[in-house]
């Protein structure tokens, strides 16, 4: 993305993805016609894909170096997808995005993989970043999320 203008940079991925879901994933749906879709944004920022006579799909895209992933749901429930790179990050970060008692490794299979499980979550909640992801809480693969100081698991 360096060098990239920020106001084409939509306009890329929305091509892209569009050639994606067209050549690729809903070939063999039957509600598809004539690459009569397009991607868009929920108010919140969440993608949406659009199809011809006013179906919604909810979709989850990400990206990680050379690898790049798509979710769709037919159902048009939340979905939320994140892939990462595996990589030593710092103290620095650690304290940014996780609470103390959540750090049982800091390596960086396990930093990676509960930072990409935060962040498919928030996309799945449709807040991404919106949300702190300190008030997402993930001890042994369970979850506690807080919100406005109540707590849900």
């Amino acid at each position: 993305n360096e060098g990239l203008d920020s106001n084409k940079l939509p306009m890329i991925v929305n091509g892209r993805l569009n050639k994606f879901f067209e050549e690729i994933c809903l070939v063999d749906q039957g509600f598809i016609k004539e690459n009569k879709m397009q991607v868009s944004n929920k108010k919140t920022g969440q993608p949406v894909l659009l199809v011809e006579g006013g179906t919604k799909l909810a979709v989850s895209i990400t990206h990680s170096g050379d690898y790049a992933g798509a979710v769709i749901s037919l159902t048009g429930q939340n979905i939320g997808i994140d892939i990462e790179a595996i990589e030593k990050r710092n103290s620095a970060w650690e304290n940014l995005f996780f609470r103390k008692e959540e750090l049982s490794s800091h390596s960086p299979i396990y930093t990676t993989e509960l930072w990409a499980k935060k962040e498919a979550l928030l996309k799945f909640l449709g807040t991404g970043l919106s949300v702190a992801s300190k008030d997402i809480v993930i001890i042994n693969n369970k979850l506690q999320y807080t919100f406005c100081n109540n707590i849900f698991r």
